[in-house]
This record gives structure tokens, sequence and C-alpha cells, in this order.
């Protein structure tokens, strides 16, 4: 059977790594159903309804098979803390982020199943709401694949 994309396999792999590194955060696949205080989720944004993977497909060379894919996979680092310490949940997001990258950066090609992935984009927004400061760090990991 011809598999059209590696997405499907990527996105739970991500997620099983990514918790391994992050014991004390809660990570989920996609959109959370219940808060956390501490949060990463693998293809979701921080807004309902956008895009969690965008992905182009081409031909390489003069060949039917394989295809090369290349995506983005759009993820959110959260931490909300009962006090009004901005700093400190901004230091959260990072480490975070920094313990996603250190898996990404551990084994960029997830196993062999792509042909490499890296984090590539991230973009802070911090805040103060009744429960106290939070921070959210979205960040992207690009994807470069081939489909088999």
């Amino acid at each position: 059977m011809r598999v059209i994309s590696t997405v499907p396999a990527v996105l739970p792999e991500l997620v099983t790594r990514f918790a391994a590194a992050l014991p004390d955060v809660m990570v989920v696949d996609g959109h959370p159903i219940n808060a956390a205080n501490d949060m990463v989720c693998v293809g979701f944004s921080g807004e309902s309804g956008e895009p969690a993977v965008e992905s182009t497909r081409t031909r390489e060379q003069v060949t039917l098979d394989p295809h090369h894919e290349a995506y983005s996979v759009t993820c959110w680092a959260y931490a909300l803390r009962g006090d009004a310490d901005t700093a400190l949940v901004r230091g959260l997001v990072y480490e975070y982020v920094s313990a996603v990258a250190a898996v990404l950066d551990d084994d960029p090609t997830l196993g062999g199943l792509v042909g490499r992935m890296e984090l590539t984009t991230e973009s802070l927004t911090t805040e103060q709401v009744p429960e106290g400061a939070q921070a959210a760090l979205r960040f992207v990991i690009s994807v470069d694949a081939w489909t088999r």
C-alpha cells in the first residue's frame, strides 16, 4: 500500500519523545481537552481552527516514486503561574522548547521516519490574566521526508 504522507506516523512519535523528555509537563497530541499549567501540544497552534500541519509534495528528478514531502508542524508550549512573575513563565516555556529542540537534535530523522527535521520558528506571547502570569511559545518544526 502506498503511503501518501509521513505525518500520521510522525506526530504520535513526536508526542512520545517529547513526553519522555518533559516528564513534569503535560504533552498532548493536538488540541488539549483539559488545560494544565505546564503543557506542550504537538500539532496545535494555540488557536482553535488554525492548521496544525502544512505540507507540500513534489516529485524529485525524473521518477514516479517516492514523493518528496516538506511540511511544518505547528506546536505550542504554555506555562501559567499564580503570581505576576512573567520572567518565570517565559523562562519555563523556553525550557520546554529547549528540551524539544534537544530531542530533535539527538535524532533529526526520528528513527528513519523522515529525512530531517528541525525547530525553525518561535513566537512568544506573555500576558497577565486573573490566574497570574502566563506565557505561550508557538514553535514550528520543519520536516523533509519521502513517502514510501
